[in-house]
């Protein structure tokens, strides 16, 4: 990939400048609109999305690849990045972690690991394919995965052998003070038996979205949870790919820079209202102090609980739906609940203009505002952040992506790979990483505005 040309220094630090003023007027016409309203509705921005182009392009032809990138710091332009590629079906490999200190302009790898050769009990995978989080509270950046030795390298060896793992670092992913399993905190859990009712072998606890936090500090990680029938192996409803359960692990530091961690009640959906469960759940707290968790479901919509006790326990899931109440299609797909600096809070995620059959279509992706006091989502705030063009293949998914706060612009910068929706490792697959800038325009503000 062709690296451009840095732009001029004092055309970048007047655009920060601009960006900068555009951004505190946003926060002041939404301080101004909470004072008097006590709500944030009436002012709240339009959204724009501005293409920005290939950010990791393929480099096997029949393997497609995946980009997530997040800041590695508090302030300044510190960023750390992953990328991967997919060997087959939900196998991944060929990881690189890369650093950034000019907010992503340009990058350096600092680890490259493939898979584990092939032994007698199978392949050990480790995956970390959510991305990293960084603790604005102590400043340290957290990277989360799964691993498991599949027997015959199959996504569905996962099911039974997978387990989470995670790394800390204090210097923005320079180097890491430890990798280690995690075990539910109590006399009771040990490797072999991480969680309540989870024994590896049988089901397991992965990680299954990009992590958050609470205000208090704690770490939330979205999870999900396969079941073992009574003979004590995998469970799955006939006709079902899987089926899984959502919950969260909540972890508190510790002074050595570990996390004790705790499991939160699961949520459950009988096979006759989603055969494979409810799974891939994303996490955000909201400024009341209430937890709202969205998920996915192969039901044609996604469903949703609240917790009021920092992700403890949760209550009955439900469809989400239009602050009007109507509903909309959805995909089995993942989604994301992500926090604006401003305070607003976006969701991320596939609509469909008909019901879905399972998995497609996966497209258009879109984005709209979540409202602080229903917790359902705002109609006329989707906006489309890519969808299926003329040229596109009928398979098109846009449904892999990370995304990010720039801190020079105050944009989410997305990152969607570009999947046309055949099987990698099979043959010529188009699956490179594409980039949209999705700003936050204040109300007033001219659609053409720079």
């Amino acid at each position: 990939m062709k690296r451009r040309s840095p732009p001029h220094r004092g055309r970048d630090i007047r655009q920060a400048d601009s960006a900068s003023v555009r951004r505190h007027r946003i926060l002041e016409l939404v301080t101004i609109a909470v004072s008097l309203t006590g709500t944030v509705a009436t002012a709240q921005p339009s959204l724009k999305v501005k293409k920005l182009g290939v950010s990791f392009p393929q480099r096997d032809p029949t393997q497609s690849v995946y980009e997530f990138v997040s800041y590695a710091g508090n302030r300044g332009s510190d960023m750390f990045r992953i990328r991967f590629e997919e060997l087959k079906d939900d196998i991944f490999s060929n990881f690189e972690l890369g650093l950034s200190s000019d907010h992503g302009r340009s990058w350096s790898d600092v680890e490259r690991w493939k898979a584990a050769p092939p032994g007698p009990d199978g392949r050990l995978r480790r995956l970390f394919i959510y991305g990293s989080f960084f603790d604005p509270k102590n400043g340290r950046l957290v990277l989360m995965g799964n691993e498991g030795m599949l027997r015959n390298d199959h996504p569905l060896d996962g099911q039974t052998n997978y387990y989470p793992i995670y790394r800390v670092s204090k210097d923005g992913g320079r180097s890491w003070l430890f990798e280690e399993r995690v075990i539910q905190s109590g006399k009771a859990y040990t490797k072999d038996h991480p969680f309540q009712d989870v024994r590896v072998g049988s089901n397991s606890l992965t990680v299954s979205n990009a992590l958050t936090s609470r205000a208090d500090g704690a770490v939330i990680v979205p999870v999900q949870i396969s079941h073992a029938g009574p003979d004590g192996k995998l469970f799955r409803p006939p006709g079902a790919y899987t089926y899984l359960d959502a919950a969260v692990l909540i972890g508190k530091w510790r002074d050595d820079g570990r996390l004790t961690w705790q499991l939160s009640r699961r949520l459950n959906l009988p096979p006759e209202k989603s055969l494979r469960g409810i799974f891939e759940p994303t996490v955000t707290e909201m400024p009341d102090g209430r937890m709202l968790m969205v998920c996915r479901t192969n039901s044609g919509r996604k469903w949703f609980s609240i917790s009021h006790n920092g992700g403890l326990s949760w209550a009955k899931p439900d469809v989400w739906r239009y602050t009007d109440g109507t509903l909309f299609f959805s995909p089995s797909s993942i989604s994301r609940l992500v926090r604006h600096s401003t305070g607003t809070c976006f969701w991320i995620g596939n609509i469909s203009p008909v019901h879905p059959r399972g998995n497609a279509p996966r497209y258009p992706l879109v984005i709209g505002r979540v409202d602080p006091n229903s917790l359902r989502l705002v109609r006329k705030s989707v906006t489309t952040i890519d969808s299926r063009g003329p040229n596109d293949p009928a398979g098109l998914q846009l449904s892999n992506f990370c995304v990010h706060e720039d801190r020079q612009t105050g944009n989410l910068i997305v990152r969607v790979t570009r999947w046309d929706g055949k099987p990698s490792g099979k043959g010529p697959v188009s699956g490179s990483v594409h980039a949209f800038a999705v700003e936050l325009q204040q109300p007033g503000t001219p659609k053409d505005r720079r």
